[in-house]
């Protein structure tokens, strides 16, 4: 594969150590910088980007059982450059996405870049599917409940965003209340008084409070 060769002329075993701890040791990495990945994604891309639905889903999946970073990271490129959230079978691959190699580098893209476009395109499917991350005991649906509006501004269905806050902010995982964090403090943007009101009425931990309240000045 193009990619392969590409990336093996960029690997550098002392940088992919540093990236490996950095990621909790989670998963190897090729070593490959940031700004060298970003070009070769956006080379690779332009290749890519004529490929078949058909073609890109079995690419990604193949990318995706890789055990290297990088490949992760082009394959949910791929998949975005691809608009694969308009594909019928689109939750397929965003299921695939989430629960597979998870870290919060992957599933915090997929669910605002992928999942979260789903959502608008397919509505009554998302309303069955995001109460089932709500209350799932995977942590990664659990985030993903939180944070998969982050784009949607005046769309955001703040009943159900305050819904997931009700129901999660007592949990005492990281990931949860930074997401809860997230998730406001990207909305104060567009109702900040509402923002106010949800802080004012949950016992926000501080962590989650801080982040909501980052740009309010309080």
């Amino acid at each position: 594969m193009e990619l392969e060769a590409a990336y093996s002329l960029h690997a550098n075993a002392q940088k992919a150590e540093k990236m490996a701890a950095y990621m909790k040791n989670n998963f190897p990495f090729l070593g490959i910088m940031k700004t060298d990945r970003a070009a070769l994604t956006k080379e690779m891309l332009k290749v890519c980007r004529t490929a078949s639905p058909e073609i890109t889903q079995a690419g990604i999946t193949i990318l995706w059982q890789k055990p290297e970073r990088e490949y992760h990271y082009f394959a949910i490129e791929w998949a975005r450059s691809a608009k694969a959230h308009k594909w019928n079978n689109a939750y397929d691959l965003i299921v695939l996405l989430t629960v597979q190699n998870q870290w919060w580098d992957s599933v915090d893209t997929v669910a605002a870049h992928l999942t979260g476009p789903w959502a608008k395109l397919y509505p009554e499917k998302a309303l069955i599917e995001r109460e089932k991350w709500l209350t799932s005991p995977n942590m990664w649906w659990r985030r993903t409940a939180i944070i998969y509006q982050l784009n949607h501004k005046k769309e955001t269905d703040t009943l159900f965003l305050e819904k997931a806050i009700e129901q999660l902010h007592y949990e005492k995982e990281f990931f949860i209340r930074k997401a809860i964090g997230w998730a406001l403090r990207q909305y104060a943007r567009t109702d900040a008084d509402w923002v106010m009101e949800i802080c004012n009425k949950y016992p926000l931990s501080g962590l989650s409070r801080r982040e909501a309240l980052k740009h309010l000045g309080n």
